[in-house]
């Protein structure tokens, strides 16, 4: 079972300090020392489980692992598993009058590729998004946590996403702007 551990939560319970990381739509994240790695897209981010050796700027989910699609605004999240040729299955969705729709990867190289460590927050710029890198899960192993975030911290009754080697979680923040996971899954 994936959990965060409290001390996690305060990376993203301050204003906007100086280390903060920009990412921008086309820039790949990769986490030092995973296999977990993110794609920006203009008001999103995918999140998830890519192979071991992927090219630079070339990164996928591997069919049959799990990820996460947290958009700007903090009211829609997906959780989905990769298959073959790009396609997904939702198996967990939070989309408030939202249709249905289908994710899919067709990767394209990516324009920068941005490497980030325990510690650090990336900005997406223009959705008001942040993911923290922080230590997750039975295991403690460095994984992304993204949410919708204000100066202050996360939003009230928005979605969280987070994700590691070890699986994924969605989250709703509640009181004290703490995060309550509602769905985990772990990757195979």
């Amino acid at each position: 079972m994936l959990r965060l551990l409290p001390a996690a939560l305060g990376l993203l319970a301050f204003a906007h300090p100086a280390g903060f990381v920009n990412i921008r739509a086309g820039d790949e994240v990769r986490i030092a020392g995973t296999q977990t790695g993110c794609v920006v897209q203009e008001v999103a981010i995918f999140c998830f489980h890519y192979a071991k050796g992927a090219p630079l700027g070339q990164i996928a989910p591997v069919v049959g692992s799990y990820g996460t699609l947290a958009l700007g605004g903090g009211h829609q999240v997906y959780a989905y598993k990769a298959r073959a040729g790009g396609k997904t299955t939702i198996v967990f969705k939070k989309a408030a009058g939202v249709p249905g729709f289908a994710i899919s990867f067709y990767p394209e190289p990516a324009d920068r590729v941005v490497h980030l460590k325990v510690g650090q927050v990336a900005r997406v710029q223009g959705a008001k998004l942040d993911c923290a890198i922080v230590r997750a899960g039975s295991r403690n192993l460095p994984s992304v946590y993204c949410v919708t975030d204000d100066k202050v911290g996360p939003v009230l009754k928005t979605y969280a996403t987070l994700v590691s080697d070890d699986g994924i979680a969605v989250g709703v923040i509640g009181a004290g702007r703490k995060t309550t996971f509602i769905y985990v899954h772990r990757q195979p």
